[in-house]
Parts: C-alpha cells; sequence; structure tokens
C-alpha cells in the first residue's frame, strides 16, 4: 500500500382580548384588541414657532404629536443646534412636547430642533426620521444643506461639526453641533445650516449624539475631511460614507488543545497568509518543543498545531513570535498557557464535516470541492482510500490536502447536476497521529447534486466624473451573502469587463483605488486620513449562465 506522509507534504501556513371592570363606582373598559398591530408611527403635526419662523422672540417651544408619546423615549430624543450654554428643558403633556429654552439666546442666529427617530408612541413605534423646526432671533434663516447616505450594517446617525479653524483629530471626538439619523436606508439630511466649512462622521445609531469611541462604536469618515458651504454653493450632496467597526487587535481568543501532540489556536480575527516567524511550546523543564502549523481554509481564524514529538503532561506555555498577514506585522509575540493531559483524546477518528449526507449545486467550473474535517490530524492515506460511486459507476478519487486534518475531493469530470452520489472511504486506508482510525471498516457520505450553477459576465462604462476618480476600479457585491466577490480594472474608453461570475444578483460598487489594494480603504484619525472615495450603483443586475449582461453607462444619481 502506497502511503504518503501528510506532514510533510502540508504548507505552514419571537390575543389575548383584555376585558377588565373595576368596581368601587368606578368602570373603566379598554376597547378590545385584535387586528393588525398598529405600527404606523407618531406624526408632528404642528409646532410653535412654525419651522422658518424669523425674529422669534421667548422661549418656549410647542410640540403637537399624532399620538401619545412616551413619555420615557423623550429624554435624549430633542436637541437644539447650536448647542447651548445652559440646558433646555423638555416636559411631558401626553399628546404635547414643551420646551423652554434658556433666555440668553444668540440675536440673528438659526436655531434648529432635531427630534430624533429614539421618540416613540405609547404602542412602542418610533418616529420614521429625524424632524427638524428651525427658527431665527433674527430677520433671515440660514439655508445650507448637506446631504449624503450611509454605508454599513445596522441604523445609523450623522454627526457634523463646524470647524472654525484648522481641522485635527480631536474635533471628532467632540460632542456634535448637529445630529441627524440616517432613514432605513441610510440617507441623511442636515438643514439650515449657515455658510462654513463642515467636519463628518458616520455612526452607529446607538451612538447617536454621544462622543465617539472608535473601539465600541461602527462608524466612518466621508471621501473628504472637510465641507464648504459658500454663497456660491449652499447645497452639497452626494456624500458617501462606509461605517464599520474597527477591528480589534490581534490576538488568541482561545486554545482548545486536544492531545499530546496537537491541539487548534482560535484567533480573534480571520486573516490571509497568515504567517509565523516562530511557534514552540515550552514546558516545566524549559525544554522548548517547535511547532508546525496549518490555516484552516473554512475558518481563517483557526489553526492547527502539531508537535513533532510528544509533549510532557502538566503546565506548558505556547509562544509565537511576529505574526504578519500578507506582509503586514501584527504582533511581535503572543503568550498563553496550555495544559496537556494524560486522558486526551481517546476517541477514535470521526468525520466532523460534512455529515452523512450532503446537497450540493455544481458549478461547472472549478466546484463545489467539498471539505472533509477529520476528528483528529492524519498521519497519511493509502491511495485507494476513497471512492466515488454514482448509478452503475465505482471510481477512485484522490484528495486534495488542506491540512493534516482537512481534505477536499473533486471528481475529475465534475459533478453532474441532479445526480446521486456515495463516497466510500476505507478505515484500514487511513493512519491518524495517534494510531486510531474509524471505528467501522466503512465509511459512507451520500452527495445529492442539485440545479448546475452557470456562469456569466457583465460589460459597460462609468460615467466621466467617475472615471476621472484616482484609480477607479469596479467591485461587484453578490447580494445572496453580501460580500464583494469581483474586482476588476477599468479598459481603455473608461469601460469595464467583468467575466466568469457565478450566477445570482449583485450590486455594482465603484471603488477610488487610491492604495492599490483591490480593496475598500476607510479613513483613519492617526493620522488624520479620509476615506477612498466609493460609490454603491442603486439598481442590482441579475447575472444568467452563459449570458453577457450589459448594464450601459454607470452614473450618480
Amino acid at each position: 500500500m502506497k502511503k504518503w506522509n501528510l506532514l510533510l507534504h502540508l504548507h505552514k501556513n419571537d390575543i389575548n382580548i383584555l376585558f377588565s371592570i373595576i368596581f368601587f363606582s368606578c368602570a373603566s373598559i379598554s376597547p378590545p384588541s385584535g387586528g393588525p398591530e398598529d405600527e404606523t408611527p407618531p406624526e408632528l403635526i404642528s409646532s410653535f414657532p412654525e419651522s422658518g419662523a424669523l425674529l422669534f422672540k421667548g422661549n418656549k417651544i410647542e410640540l403637537r404629536f399624532s399620538e401619545f408619546i412616551d413619555e420615557s423615549s423623550i429624554a435624549n430624543a430633542f436637541t437644539i443646534s447650536p448647542t447651548l450654554d445652559d440646558e433646555m428643558k423638555v416636559i411631558y403633556k401626553n399628546k404635547e412636547i414643551l420646551i423652554d429654552l434658556p433666555d440668553n439666546l444668540l440675536e440673528d442666529q438659526t436655531y434648529v430642533i432635531s427630534i430624533s427617530s429614539k421618540l416613540k408612541d405609547e404602542r412602542g413605534v418610533f418616529l420614521d426620521k429625524t424632524k427638524q423646526i428651525a427658527f431665527s432671533t433674527g430677520a433671515m434663516i440660514d439655508n445650507g444643506k448637506i446631504e449624503g447616505k450611509v454605508y454599513g450594517e445596522g441604523y445609523h446617525s450623522v454627526h457634523l461639526w463646524k470647524v472654525k479653524e484648522e481641522l485635527n483629530d480631536s474635533l471628532f471626538f467632540t460632542k456634535p453641533l448637529y445630529v441627524s439619523d440616517a432613514d432605513q436606508n441610510g440617507n441623511f439630511i442636515f438643514d439650515y445650516l449657515s455658510k462654513g466649512k463642515y467636519a463628518i462622521l458616520g455612526i452607529e445609531r446607538s451612538a447617536s449624539g454621544a462622543i465617539l469611541n472608535t473601539s465600541r462604536m461602527a462608524h466612518g469618515l466621508s471621501p473628504q475631511l472637510e465641507y464648504a458651504l459658500t454663497d456660491d454653493k449652499l447645497i452639497i450632496s452626494d456624500i458617501h460614507i462606509k461605517s464599520s467597526r474597527k477591528e480589534p487587535v490581534f490576538n488568541i481568543d482561545y486554545i482548545d488543545w486536544k492531545a499530546k501532540r496537537w491541539g487548534s489556536i482560535f484567533f480573534n480575527l480571520g486573516l490571509d497568509n497568515v504567517n509565523f516567524e516562530e511557534i514552540f511550546i515550552i514546558d516545566e523543564k524549559e525544554k522548548k518543543n517547535y511547532l508546525n502549523y496549518y490555516q484552516s481554509n473554512i475558518n481563517k481564524n483557526e489553526f492547527l498545531i502539531i508537535s513533532n514529538e510528544k509533549l510532557d503532561s502538566g503546565k506548558n506555555e505556547l509562544i509565537i513570535k511576529n505574526v504578519k498577514s500578507n506582509g503586514k506585522m501584527l504582533t511581535n509575540e503572543i503568550k498563553i498557557g496550555i495544559i496537556v493531559r494524560d486522558d486526551q483524546d481517546k476517541e477514535p477518528l470521526s468525520i466532523l464535516d460534512p455529515s452523512s449526507k450532503i446537497t450540493i449545486n455544481p458549478d461547472g467550473v472549478s466546484g463545489p470541492a467539498i471539505p472533509f474535517l477529520f476528528s483528529k490530524p492524519l498521519l497519511s492515506l493509502g491511495d485507494s482510500a476513497f471512492f466515488l460511486i454514482n448509478e452503475n459507476d465505482t471510481s477512485l478519487i484522490y484528495p486534495d490536502l488542506i491540512t493534516p486534518q482537512q481534505i477536499s475531493i473533486f471528481p475529475e469530470s465534475g459533478w453532474k447536476e441532479k445526480n446521486s452520489y456515495l463516497v466510500k472511504i476505507l478505515s484500514k486506508q487511513i493512519e491518524t497521529i495517534d494510531g486510531k482510525s474509524f471505528l467501522d471498516s466503512l465509511i459512507f457520505i451520500e452527495i445529492d447534486s442539485g440545479k448546475k450553477l452557470g456562469y456569466g459576465s457583465l460589460i459597460g462604462k462609468l460615467d466621466d466624473s467617475i472615471s476621472r476618480k484616482i484609480n477607479p476600479i469596479i467591485g461587484l457585491k453578490r447580494m445572496e451573502i453580501d460580500s464583494v466577490m469581483y474586482f476588476e480594472k477599468l479598459k481603455s474608453n473608461s469601460r469595464f469587463e467583468i467575466e466568469n461570475i457565478l450566477e445570482g444578483k449583485y450590486k455594482i460598487l465603484v471603488i477610488s483605488d487610491a492604495d492599490s489594494n483591490n480593496d475598500f480603504t476607510g479613513g483613519s484619525f492617526f493620522p488624520l486620513k479620509a476615506s477612498e472615495w466609493f460609490y454603491e450603483y442603486p439598481d442590482t443586475f441579475q447575472i444568467r449562465a452563459n449570458w453577457e449582461i450589459d448594464v450601459g453607462q454607470i452614473e450618480r444619481e
């Protein structure tokens, strides 16, 4: 029987009806509930002063809503811009909200009362979006406007500051002068702004109005650090902001040490092309044992660790030096304690994934290759360990090695659509790191193939205003899994052509790839740097097998 040593061949790498009668000369009847739940947001019916009022005197603001307001929601729902030296008082009166302002409002000043979408009625339905009432203590009202869209998971708010002198990063860590909640589509707007320079930040809705904490709040800078409202330009639109959470510092989440010679490390981040300069274990006798490591291609934060010899029982220390990803240094050293026990890993070999039966959709080009994850590292495989049975045909199949714990299989001729397969594994052909194989001599995995997925292509052209951006690239984001799957540089005459796209629904993303990393790069505070410019085209495109889709000219709306 031919065998090959896996350790040598692998790279490191969610109706009731209430009816109550109260006695003692008093009866109260609640109307029976039933039918569809009321999901209509409360509306602002009227305000005093009306929005746009001039020469405002006094300090009383009266707001009337269409619904009874939940008193508990008013505490942080009302703000005034620009901010006041003294606090305003918000008074609850069922459908009415009264606001007492300080007596020292500035002369000839435009003020904006913002009502956050945190406000809700007694049924728990929130305001659909931020509402604004603007008034001026002078004879004119400011009419500048800044609007745009925030992209990212969840709901967002937008913070706005007026830049009085030179912009520096500290401004973004102060309380914003203006706050606006983006709607469910990410659109935001600031009205009634005075002329001047502004800085802007997208932030997760839960942190609306709060001082920025980059380690706790999803946020994003815009492609420009400053926007100027002038006599010639009182409206600034088309600002696109991509919000995301700051990646935590690379570190070990936990270690699952399985046996005398091997275990698994789970990091807090899944990264590509990870390299360790050194990885070893020091036991209680100060003996250093160097380790081999293998990154999972299924979970990129998981690494299989194998020692060349058995470790002594007891306390040990795992040390990793100079961890890099794609050539970038992540950390100089990681240390963590592990305990090696005598009673570890006495179970026979098993297949953790896939289960005994799986369903696939062939794509006709590269797969899918079906990964197998074993319960322990394999030491060797015989050359006739795996057979593929289809109808009356039985043939040997040769797995591809991923790690000593992972293989993948794919028939030379590809998978046939709407077929049934049986993978047969011979236990005696498999040797594990501890000498134990499967309990049963034969192991079977059923594979059912469904409809064959095909590939199509997409062509188009960028509008000149987009193609003139620095190093523009085209990205395709597959809607089913919400990730950018394809990037392509422009061809001549601002045209693009992307081939071999797996059929499905996609959105087009254009990035001004200034750093040439073939991906979007967000802004930073240290040093202060704007994000790369990007544009997500609102329409979706259906890629069909063997079809070429011409999307025409991509223009900004």
